[in-house]
């Protein structure tokens, strides 16, 4: 009997043991759990005034790319604007430092108006820092001979800046016109 408890205790003892020091199976008793690296993540943004526009009326467009994880962005940046050309055609000023009482970054991105016919395309090697925004500013002369609505929108392309999260890349605006 004495022997029957003497097992029972050993196999208990070694149970416990074991469990206080059972690790992961494949894992080094000093490696650590390694942490995700935390990643940008971009939001566009698109402001167009008047947003009541006449005819032949000039106008503006600010985008904002906005980096909302307090984490800078690393890689290029590619941004594409809806374009409507039978109302609107804007116009990119590389210089532009200020554009409808806005601070621009114009200088750190490049457009292209013509490789795509329904989008503005706008390129940026420079990285937006952590909380901060890059912001693009665009002019134009607004002409219609009808009256209407019509949206402009902006899109970031997956994975610009490093960022993973497509879900918010997209931002838009309603403009209404009329000829007079």
């Amino acid at each position: 009997m004495k022997i029957c408890y003497a097992v029972l205790l050993l196999f208990l003892v070694s149970q416990v043991s074991l469990a206080q020091t059972k690790r992961p199976i494949g894992k080094d008793a000093n490696q650590k759990k390694s942490a995700k690296k935390p990643v940008p993540d971009l939001v566009g943004l698109i402001t167009i005034n008047p947003d009541v526009i006449r005819s032949n009326t000039p106008i503006t467009a600010i985008i904002d790319v906005v980096e909302t994880k307090k984490v800078p962005t690393s890689g290029p940046i590619t941004v594409y604007m809806l374009k409507d050309t039978s109302f609107v055609h804007f116009k990119f000023n590389p210089t532009a430092t200020s554009i409808d009482n806005s601070s621009v970054q114009n200088a750190d991105w490049s457009f292209d108006d013509t490789t795509n016919p329904h989008f503005y395309i706008f390129k940026s090697t420079k990285a937006i820092a952590g909380g901060k925004m890059s912001t693009i500013g665009l002019t134009g002369l607004f002409t219609t001979t009808i009256s209407g609505r019509s949206g402009i929108s902006v899109t970031i392309l997956k994975g610009s800046g490093g960022e993973v999260n497509n879900l918010n890349n997209s931002g838009s605006t309603t403009i209404n016109y009329s000829p007079q």
